[in-house]
């Protein structure tokens, strides 16, 4: 199990007939219940096609590897700082005949000992005893655990090789584009939506106080949505993977989470508010 090399790509390079077919994805939240079943079923699939089905599992944190070779030792034993905090984490099961991989990558260069790109990518590879259909086959059966911790609005997964399609590591590049220009589209929704209610409770406060209190003036309305859209782009969205990181092992309900994102984004607009108030005088 030593080493990050695919094994297809091992028995290819001494002259065998290596296969490996793969899916990609940009995102994934589940919580580490979620991501254990991802090695367990690894593990059933591998042991459906009656091959040795050893597994690792590991997560790479700052300078460190952590590795467990087993499910239940995993759940026991990883500390809550790897799982929030770790660059990659990546799921080995298999040996030659047929070896699974899933990576999950936080960072835009990955750490040298586990080498997972960015984003999410399974990998099913056999070193030629197993033919192609039954390895796209394992893969798709694979991708619907998998699949569990993804977004009902994302992309689906990519899928591959194909000699018209681009490699793995350039589909991860493209879905990762593809979620930043979505990221930048929602920042900037939430922005306008924040600058509608903004105006809308002025609006309601200036009539409740009728003519005995005097409000400041309305900023030019175009002049303050370019600097509601500027601060989304140039504030919150490098600021977003602090805020809704793309790959999260979390034990959080949806509404958790939103509450969770909702409170992060407040108290860093009230924080920057604040600020600019000082700043301005």
């Amino acid at each position: 199990m030593e080493g990050a090399q695919p094994i297809a790509a091992a028995a290819a390079a001494e002259g065998g007939t290596g296969t490996t077919v793969w899916a990609a994805t940009s995102s994934w939240r589940g919580d580490l219940k979620l991501f254990g079943r991802i090695a367990e079923k690894a593990i059933d699939l591998v042991e459906g096609a009656d091959c040795p089905a050893p597994c690792r599992i590991e997560f790479s944190i700052r300078d460190d590897v952590e590795r467990y070779d087993s499910v239940p030792k995993m759940s026991r034993k990883v500390p809550g700082s790897t799982i929030r905090s770790f660059a990659a984490a990546r799921i080995r099961v298999g040996s030659a005949a047929l070896w699974i991989d899933v990576c999950f990558g936080r960072k835009r260069h990955p750490p040298v000992d586990l080498a997972c790109p960015r984003g999410v990518s399974v990998e099913v590879s056999s070193d030629g005893t197993i033919d192609e259909d039954s390895l796209e086959s394992i893969r798709e059966a694979l991708l619907t655990v998998v699949a569990r911790g993804g977004f009902p609005w994302g992309r689906p997964p990519a899928h591959g090789p194909d000699a018209e399609d681009p490699s793995l590591p350039e589909t991860l590049r493209e879905l990762h584009a593809y979620r930043r220009a979505v990221t930048q589209l929602a920042f900037a929704g939430v922005g306008l939506l924040l600058l509608g209610i903004g105006l809308l409770v002025y609006r309601l406060v200036e009539a409740g106080a009728g003519g005995g209190a005097s409000l400041p003036p309305i900023p030019d309305p175009l002049v303050f949505s370019i600097a509601v859209l500027v601060f989304a782009q140039l504030i919150l969205l490098p600021l977003s993977p602090l805020i809704f990181p793309a790959i999260e092992i979390a034990d959080l309900t949806p509404g958790r989470r939103i509450l969770q994102v909702a409170g992060r984004s407040g108290i860093l607009t009230a924080a920057v508010g604040v600020a600019v108030k000082v700043v301005a005088g």
